[in-house]
């Protein structure tokens, strides 16, 4: 997320991929005023692995107060000062030149806005509130309690009693050549100790085990995977397998709703940052009104030292050889 701050107002401004900075209120991202300024007087731009500015405008544009050429591109500095059709006009001041991203730009600009990685739990790690994640496809996602809905460009939501703006820049994804496919289907193997006070769990992909340790929302993925288990042999359809509602499952933990929501988006935050670009990690909890599931992924629960249960998802697209084989997985790992 690349930022620039108005000298005078204070304001922050997120950088547009292409960013016009300018006279013309309907084609500036920027608008300028004053008669020294251009209807299009410059533009930033992210070029290369880079921001660049060229100017197009009749008086000129100043970095540090040295003009730019015309309609040349030159690469921007961290701190660097520019200026729009005089040395004199108002200042803006380069104060981050990341890469394009996604951010949340607050109602009052001079706060500055909030960068989103690819799950941004906010307002903050600590105490989340709601969670902001990207799924595969690219579609941007929020998370707050009974809501799960995806978000566009500009919609408005309110975080912590502030209102805020989603600005959706083109990233970094390279979206012209598909990525590699993978038959490593991830496993979750929960470990619990015999009086189920402790909960661990390790993701296998094939050979690879990813040990993400003791945490309090593994218990709660557990919890969950116990219903599909149940559901499964009651032979309801996998569609309906697994659902809980969401105050049934905080009174089987034991704990608020508000916590509850809390454990489930730190449990995918864990889990997307262990599989980065794993569907399933992502989906690893699916919600609808007033219930919630465990995703369809492969696990295992081991209780003390006695497997509970092993599940395997009853469909994965591209057939039986994208199925995961939970007995080669653990010979692999061992």
């Amino acid at each position: 997320m690349a930022l620039v701050q108005n000298g005078t107002t204070h304001e922050w401004i997120v950088l547009q991929t292409e960013h016009v900075f300018g006279r013309n209120p309907s084609r500036a991202d920027t608008y300028l005023t004053g008669p020294e300024v251009s209807l299009m007087h410059a533009t930033i731009r992210w070029r290369q692995g880079e921001w660049c500015i060229a100017d197009h405008s009749r008086n000129g544009s100043f970095a540090d107060g040295h003009p730019l050429p015309k309609e040349s591109w030159v690469q921007l500095g961290l701190g660097q000062e520019l200026r729009f059709g005089s040395p004199n006009t108002c200042p803006f001041l380069i104060m981050d030149l990341s890469p394009p991203s996604a951010s949340l730009v607050p109602q009052n600009p001079s706060e500055r806005p909030i960068l989103l990685t690819h799950n941004t739990l906010l307002p903050d790690d600590g105490a989340p509130e709601l969670s902001i994640y990207r799924r595969e496809d690219g579609q941007w996602m929020l998370d707050r309690a009974d809501e799960l809905r995806s978000l566009e460009a500009e919609d408005t939501l309110c975080v912590a009693g502030r209102r805020y703006r989603l600005v959706i820049n083109a990233e970094l994804f390279d979206t012209s050549s598909p990525r590699a496919a993978t038959t490593l289907t991830p496993v979750l193997r929960f470990s619990l100790s015999s009086d189920e006070e402790h909960a661990r769990l390790v993701v296998h992909r094939g050979p690879e085990a990813i040990d993400l340790g003791e945490r309090i929302h593994h218990y709660c993925l557990v919890t969950m995977a116990r219903r599909r288990i149940r559901d499964a042999g009651m032979s309801l359809p996998p569609a309906a397998q697994g659902w809980l509602f969401t105050d049934e499952l905080a009174k089987l933990l034991g704990i608020e709703v508000a916590h509850l929501n809390i454990q489930i988006y730190r449990a995918r935050n864990q889990l997307m940052s262990a599989i980065p670009g794993d569907e399933q990690a992502t989906n690893v909890v699916e919600r609808r009104r007033g219930s919630l599931r465990l995703g369809d992924i492969a696990f295992e629960i081991v209780r003390g030292t006695t497997t509970e249960v092993r599940y395997e998802p009853a469909q994965l697209p591209g057939g039986a050889e994208d199925r995961p084989d939970l007995d080669r997985q653990r010979r692999e790992s061992a």
